[in-house]
């Protein structure tokens, strides 16, 4: 966390809620606020508050990617969040499951059409052997010839 990022969402966020709520005017406020409040700082509590801003718009999306869409909220029981991570990872890994299986039925397929295709230019080849069912090259020629 850089030192002018702390006092730009100080200026720019922070400040201006404050200021919303009524309390002393900002040059009163500067005054009262360079004090330590029992041991803490404005330099601490604006820290704090950075921390706490940067945590509030990160968790949304951290929230959405890890329960699939379910939760954005960041003030979501942890329990609700734990829960709806655990249902989408049960969902991927079944969504991954049946993709397997998919695949595995495909290749399946794939192979018993091949040893299809296999298994009959074997026995086209082995026709082609049976001395009463070969064609002689030269009637292939003249039959080609003639296109």
């Amino acid at each position: 966390m850089a030192e002018h990022d702390v006092e730009a969402v100080w200026q720019k966020f922070w400040l201006p809620i404050l200021k919303a709520r009524d309390l002393p005017a900002t040059d009163r406020f500067a005054r009262v606020a360079d004090r330590d409040f029992d041991g803490v700082s404005l330099d601490q509590i604006k820290r704090e508050l950075y921390d706490f801003r940067t945590l509030m718009e990160g968790i949304p999306g951290l929230y959405d990617e890890i329960t699939g869409g379910q939760i954005t909220k960041p003030n979501t029981e942890m329990r609700h969040v734990l829960n709806a991570y655990a249902e989408h990872v049960e969902r991927l890994v079944e969504e991954a499951v049946q993709e397997q299986r998919e695949i595995q039925q495909e290749d399946a397929n794939d192979s018993a059409w091949q040893r299809g295709y296999d298994t009959g230019y074997e026995e086209g080849r082995d026709l082609g052997r049976d001395e009463g069912n070969s064609l002689a090259k030269s009637d292939l020629r003249d039959y080609l010839d003639g296109f």
